[in-house]
């Protein structure tokens, strides 16, 4: 058999073989052998698989964060203590306890009007009717003066305690629960913003968003401050919720379906409006629009 390299000079070996070893390097990395291929999907497969593990721990600790930041409503409950006798012909818009007395502002226009009663039986009933052209909303107590807010006059009222008008005050907008703390009265908009005012100059000094659950809490109406907690009535709806009142989340809520149930009448206006803290009772008296009867209850 003859060599086939037998005839070729030196250097023209040297270019054969620069040539063979050129197209046996070309050859390899073109076309890597199927163990080579199958490490290659092997390696990828696996990365694929880190990635999905590593983007389910983002999913499960972004989950986990919000719902440390953003715990579920707490359904709070109440046990009924008492019931009372409620004039019907209060439309509630504020409603508070001082001392024996209970005090309420009832709303609509040619009929406003601001009613005291005993706490214990509803005995000594007195009201001071207002103007017709007002239309009440709520009311609260600060530092022996009853602030009360009208619907859309954009206008409230100071009161003394014998219910004499000693001055006049503005504010955007309309006028619906009004409540207060040590240091701000509390008004409601029919939004879900909470205004803070001073009770000296009546200038808003904060705006809080209530928040929480993802769902918009709008339509807050009368409402009670106490022990840090504000609680608000949302108008049309059948339950009251806690608001904490730095930070503007709700912090539980409370169905009183039952106690509306057993309202007589299917006028739209006999809602739910009325919340009221009792020192002497340790409960809230909760009562509605145009409702016959007033129930303290114990919440838990």
């Amino acid at each position: 058999m003859l060599n086939p390299f037998h005839s070729l000079t030196l250097s023209n070996y040297h270019q054969v073989m620069h040539r063979f070893l050129c197209v046996l390097l070309l050859t390899f990395t073109t076309y890597p052998s199927l163990a080579q291929e199958g490490l290659a999907q092997e390696g990828l497969a696996q990365e694929e698989l880190a990635q999905e593990r590593l983007a389910q721990e983002r999913l499960t600790q972004e989950r986990q964060s919000h719902e440390s930041t953003n715990p579920p409503l707490k359904q709070l409950s109440y046990k009924v203590l008492d019931r009372q006798p409620h004039d019907r012909s209060l439309f509630t818009q504020g409603f508070l306890v001082d001392g024996p007395w209970i005090y309420e502002s009832s709303g609509r226009y040619g009929q406003s009007k601001l009613a005291r009663y005993k706490e214990a039986d509803s005995s000594s009933f007195y009201a001071m009717k207002l103007p017709s052209r007002v239309f009440a909303e709520g009311m609260t107590l600060f530092d022996d003066h009853f602030y009360v807010l009208t619907w859309q006059s954009r206008k409230g009222y100071v009161y003394d305690r014998n219910w004499i008008l000693k001055r006049t005050f503005h504010y955007e907008g309309e006028g619906w629960g009004l409540t207060h703390s040590d240091s701000h009265l509390i008004m409601s908009d029919g939004s879900n913003q909470l205004r803070f005012l001073n009770p000296k100059s009546l200038i808003v000094e904060q705006t809080l968003t209530v928040t929480g659950d993802d769902q918009n809490w709008d339509n807050l109406n009368e409402l009670e401050f106490h022990d840090g907690l504000i609680w608000a009535n949302r108008w049309q709806h059948n339950h009251i919720i806690a608001i904490d009142a730095k930070t503007g989340k709700v912090k539980g809520i409370l169905d009183l379906t039952d106690l509306h149930q057993t309202r007589p009448g299917k006028r739209r206006e006999r809602v739910l409006n009325g919340i009221a803290w009792s020192d002497a009772r340790q409960g809230f008296w909760v009562t509605g629009k145009l409702w016959p009867t007033r129930y303290l209850i114990q919440i838990q």
